[in-house]
């Protein structure tokens, strides 16, 4: 029985899964603004795990961009260095990530299981992406979708016509 064991083990220590998620939550911060390229791919088992993590980082990011004293953003910006200690991907997350998804209460990155196996050990495939929030791309791909509809829909043929 797994009692009060919270998490996934993945067949690996301690360490490494801490390093595991870290690097995952890097690469998926680096992509983050790139067009059409706002996910990684990894297992859904990784991918469900780490997603949690992700979020936390974003949430503080949320909280340290609020209204809030020096010495209390400056505890927000430490306890997230604590969990990914890289300042320039904090500094992405704190200025260019949590903005975009101001108005969101949560839910900032998704799994999305492909139909696709991995060719080493045939593994399920998953997509570790970004939520399209309010932002620039997500505001493109809007006025992308608005401009493909048709203004007029094409009238259906009546149940007497012949196809010719």
């Amino acid at each position: 029985m797994r009692h009060l064991n919270k998490g996934r083990s993945l067949g690996r220590t301690d360490a490494h899964r801490v390093a595991l998620g870290r690097n995952l939550a890097l690469a998926l911060v680096n992509q983050f603004g790139q067009e059409n390229r706002e996910y990684i791919v990894t297992t859904p088992a990784k991918a469900k795990e780490y997603r949690g993590f992700i979020e936390r980082l974003i949430t503080l990011g949320k909280h340290h961009n609020v209204e809030r004293s020096a010495d209390r953003k400056l505890a927000i910006r430490r306890h997230a260095l604590e969990l990914l200690p890289k300042p320039a991907i904090v500094k992405k997350i704190f200025d260019e990530i949590a903005p975009r998804y101001a108005d969101r209460k949560g839910g900032y990155v998704r799994v999305i299981k492909t139909g696709a196996h991995r060719l080493g050990d045939g593994s399920q495939k998953a997509l570790l992406a970004f939520v399209a929030g309010v932002g620039p791309v997500a505001a493109a791909a809007a006025g992308e979708a608005a401009e493909a509809k048709p203004a007029v829909k094409p009238a259906k043929p009546e149940k007497g016509d012949k196809k010719e």
